[in-house]
């Protein structure tokens, strides 16, 4: 079996335990309990019951706790959902939100306003009043998926004369 890892020696098991106490956070005091029982001569598996965990996370706690104290012990804000977009890309599409392409002049993708871009402003997007300029792209990609989970809108688009002239 290999060896345990040490805990910090600025600590004991009654001023984990008073940490615990004052804690308003229900996880950190969990395991300040757990490794109070370390400190106090306990076993890792009595400090695993106590913290009603395994082995490896009473380890991983050990290991945040020697890193950063008992701060360590606190679960911290999850960065949620990467963004679909990365940042040059919603660049790209609030430059391209922002100019718009003009009808006849600025066509997108080889496609007059009359087309593609028409229809999805036309059924998804008109007569809206944007609260945000994030509100406002938030709603064109949301027109946009739903023009692309309509093949048969698609495939009737592509069929039309219009299409074939660019």
């Amino acid at each position: 079996m290999g060896r345990s890892i040490a805990l910090r020696e600025d600590f004991d098991g009654a001023s984990l335990r008073r940490r615990a106490k004052a804690s308003k956070d229900a996880g950190q005091n969990r395991r300040l309990l757990a490794l109070a029982e370390i400190y106090d001569g306990g076993r890792r598996t009595d400090a695993a019951r106590v913290g009603d965990v395994g082995l490896q996370v009473v380890r991983d706690w050990v290991l945040r706790f020697n890193a950063k104290g008992p701060d360590g012990l606190i679960d911290g804000k999850s960065t949620g959902k990467p963004p679909k977009l990365n940042v040059s890309q919603r660049r790209a599409l609030a430059e391209i939100v922002e100019n718009g392409p003009i009808a006849g002049i600025r066509p997108v993708n080889g496609v007059d306003q009359t087309g593609f871009t028409g229809r999805i402003r036309d059924n998804w997007l008109s007569n809206r009043i944007f609260k945000s300029y994030d509100e406002n792209v938030t709603l064109c990609c949301e027109a946009w998926n739903k023009l692309i989970n309509q093949p048969l809108k698609i495939m009737s688009i592509g069929t039309r004369k219009w299409a074939y002239e660019f």
